[in-house]
């Protein structure tokens, strides 16, 4: 869709309270002290191998992985 990724100095880190890295292979970046950082390791869906429909199925497994790790992060006591 409309959504793409940007470099981490695009984003305002001062302005930053939770930060959430996905890197599983790569290296992670280094965060300034203050924010909550969570880390929550997924395959890239980018390096999918296979047909079209796998390589969108990789997309849409990956997608509801973060959207219930969300859901989990955000109904927390």
């Amino acid at each position: 869709g409309s959504h793409s990724s940007k470099g981490l100095d695009a984003v305002p880190l001062d302005r930053v309270h939770t930060v959430v890295t996905l890197c599983e292979d790569e290296v992670c970046p280094r965060l300034p002290d203050g924010s909550i950082h969570l880390h929550w390791p997924v395959s890239d869906p980018a390096a999918a191998e296979g047909t079209e429909e796998d390589r969108l199925q990789s997309f849409r497994e990956t997608c509801d992985l973060i959207e219930e790790r969300i859901a989990g992060f955000m109904s927390r006591d």
